[in-house]
C-alpha cells in the first residue's frame, strides 16, 4: 500500500459496472467471475480456467490460478464449467469458514502437512521425484 501512489496513474476505477437482471452480490459475481448472465443456460467456466485452458501453465504439477482468500461466496460460483477439472483454481480458503485471514498465524490449510508426514517421509517423496525425471 505506501507505493500504490507511485502507480496510480496505471489505475483505472470503474463506477458502471451492472449485472443483466438480479441486482444481487452473488449473481453479479457469477458474471464477473464467468462473464456470461447469471441465468445462463449452462455452467460456463471461469475467466481463470479458460486463461489457464488458452495459455497453457508452465508447471504441469500445479495449478493454473488461485483464487485468493476472501468471502465465501465467490468459491460457490466459481467452476471449470465445461473445461476440465485440471483447469480449476487452487483454493486457499475464506472468511465465512471461520478462517481469520488477518490473524498472523492464519495458514493455509493445504499446505499443512498431514498426519503421518514427517520430514523423513517427505525428504523420500522429493528424492523419488526428482530421480524421476
Amino acid at each position: 500500500m505506501p507505493l500504490l501512489a507511485r502507480q496510480a496513474d496505471k489505475m483505472a476505477v470503474v463506477r458502471s459496472m451492472t449485472t443483466a437482471e438480479a441486482p444481487s452480490h452473488p449473481n453479479a459475481c457469477k458474471e464477473f467471475f464467468k462473464g456470461y448472465p447469471f441465468d445462463a443456460p449452462f455452467d460456463f467456466p471461469d475467466i481463470g480456467s479458460v486463461a489457464v485452458d488458452r495459455l497453457g501453465t508452465e508447471c504441469r504439477e500445479l495449478p493454473g490460478y488461485i483464487f485468493c482468500p476472501g468471502i465465501n461466496m465467490p468459491n460457490h460460483v466459481t467452476s471449470t464449467g465445461f473445461l476440465p477439472s485440471s483447469r480449476a483454481p487452487w483454493k486457499l480458503g475464506t472468511k465465512n469458514l471461520g478462517e481469520n485471514l488477518a490473524d498472523p498465524a492464519w495458514k493455509v490449510a493445504s499446505l499443512t502437512p498431514q498426519s503421518g508426514m514427517n520430514r523423513q517421509r517427505l525428504e523420500l517423496r522429493v528424492a523419488h521425484g526428482s530421480s524421476a525425471r
